[in-house]
């Protein structure tokens, strides 16, 4: 009887196993045919389709950005924007694409000019044109010190790396013969750039594309942006099946993110102000995550730092009690929201103070 059992339980328990491994073949399929369809939603895809801009304030970068022609800047801001939504604010960029006013290539004479390099910090995410830390240190200087003309250039397009940051002052920001470059370091610096998502290869076999998905979902790692910016590369994406996510990359953008790229970058930064004669400075705006690794290569080749970290953590204690940490930091007025950690205008504004004082007593100014 026993052995009979087993002889009808065997045929069932086989029919169920091969109904899931269909099942499972069925869905590794149709996760390869959505990534077929997300391959018509890369980056150079959208930035090659005519669009119109949206009006919607909530758009995201793809409302704002488009392809550069220059591998290691990957995408720039669109220039002569007026007023462009994105992000719940309203953009305008100049005449060479930057979130900066106007100024002449050439400049007066005496004129000191200030060129910023960074991401969306130094860009403004989630502030107005007028209450970025860059558009508040302009205003900072003409009133201090009035003697000299001032040019303050904001090149910083959110998403950016240190590389492509120091490749677009090479690029883009040269013209205006700087005599101060400000470096704004972030956490996000050695990372990927968020907008530079490659076709995917659906015929590779040596991947699951069902197992990145289910992969992806358990970490979070989608974005509520995803939707509205074609392109963008989610937060975990290109580093689930490698350690360091070179393998998930397009090979000729290997070169552009991890310690070794931010070190190579800062070794040309440093060559290109002995070339061009200027001066080059750091900003740390905190120092969690990866910050104290990146201040610690600046200072080793002798690149004076500036911390607003301290004045952070007196405004939290004065004015909350609280102690400085990233919880601490992330659900207090110095960030956007409790959603959104770029800083607020009121950390633009204690950025720009900072930056004023410690440039004067550097001599930078």
């Amino acid at each position: 009887m026993a052995q009979s059992g087993a002889h009808r339980i065997a045929p069932k328990l086989l029919l169920a196993a091969l109904t899931t491994l269909i099942t499972l073949l069925l869905v590794e399929v149709g996760a390869r045919l959505w990534a077929l369809k997300e391959n018509r939603e890369t980056l150079s895809a959208a930035m090659s389709t005519e669009r119109e801009p949206s009006a919607d304030i909530g758009a995201g970068m793809i409302n704002i950005i488009r392809l550069s022609e220059d591998d290691r800047i990957i995408y720039e801001l669109i220039p002569n924007l007026v007023r462009r939504p994105c992000h719940g604010n309203l953009i305008d960029t100049n005449r060479w694409g930057f979130r900066s006013p106007d100024h002449p290539l050439e400049a007066a004479p005496g004129t000191l000019t200030i060129v910023g390099l960074g991401d969306s910090i130094l860009f403004g995410h989630g502030v107005k044109n007028d209450e970025t830390y860059f558009t508040l240190l302009q205003d900072t200087l003409e009133r201090e010190l009035p003697d000299h003309p001032w040019r303050v250039i904001n090149t910083g397009v959110p998403g950016y790396n240190t590389v492509m940051e120091v490749r677009t002052l090479r690029e883009r920001a040269l013209r205006f013969k700087p005599d101060l470059v400000l470096l704004n370091l972030v956490d996000n610096d050695l990372a990927p750039p968020k907008f530079m998502r490659a076709e995917e290869d659906v015929w590779d076999l040596q991947r699951s594309f069902l197992a990145e998905l289910v992969r992806r979902a358990t970490q979070g790692s989608a974005t509520a942006d995803k939707g509205k910016t074609p392109g963008l590369m989610s937060g975990g994406e290109w580093w689930e099946r490698d350690s360091d996510g070179r393998n998930t990359v397009p090979e000729r953008y290997r070169e552009v993110f991890g310690r070794p790229a931010f070190e190579h970058a800062l070794d040309e930064l440093l060559e290109l102000s002995h070339e061009h004669d200027f001066q080059v400075v750091c900003f740390a705006s905190y120092t969690f995550g990866n910050i104290p690794y990146m201040i610690g290569e600046a200072k080793e080749r002798g690149i004076p730092v500036i911390e607003l970290q301290p004045d952070l953590a007196t405004w939290l204690r004065e004015n909350t009690g609280q102690a400085l940490n990233e919880k601490t930091y992330r659900a207090s007025r110095l960030c956007i929201s409790k959603r959104n950690s770029h800083p607020s205008p009121l950390t633009h504004q204690l950025a720009a103070r900072r930056l004023f004082e410690d440039l004067r007593s550097l001599g930078a100014l």
